[in-house]
Order: structure tokens, then sequence, then C-alpha cells
């Protein structure tokens, strides 16, 4: 093997090696944006189940309001 072959392969690999972690780098930054993602839509659904149980509690309270003004 003469020197040129040799620097050739050595470029060969240090290339295919960076490439590999740029792929994996990719694919593991994916995983975090998912992460995030199922994170933001967690708290959205808490949101929501909290607005919905203040909604289920005014609607409760209006028809016990009206209960007690047929009363009347």
């Amino acid at each position: 093997m003469n020197l040129w072959t040799a620097i050739v392969i050595i470029v060969a690999l240090g290339v295919a090696s960076e490439f590999i972690k740029s792929h994996y780098k990719r694919s593991s930054q994916g995983n975090v944006k998912a992460d995030k993602e199922i994170e933001e839509l967690t708290r959205t659904l808490k949101r929501h189940e909290k607005r919905i149980a203040n909604l289920e509690t005014i609607l409760l309270d209006q028809q016990n309001e009206k209960r007690f003004d047929d009363l009347a």
C-alpha cells in the first residue's frame, strides 16, 4: 500500500464517521422534538380538562340556582 492509498482510506473513514455522527445526532434531536411536542400536548390536555371541570361546576351551580328559584 502506498502513501496516497493510505491517505484516501483515512480520509474516507473520517468522512464516514462524521456522517454517522451527524445521522445519530439528527435522529436523537428528532426524539427530543417529539418529547417536547408530547409535553406540550399533555399541558394543553390538562388545561382543557381544568377548563371543562370549571364549566361543569358553573353549569351545576346554575342548575342548583334554578331549582331554588322555582321554590320561591
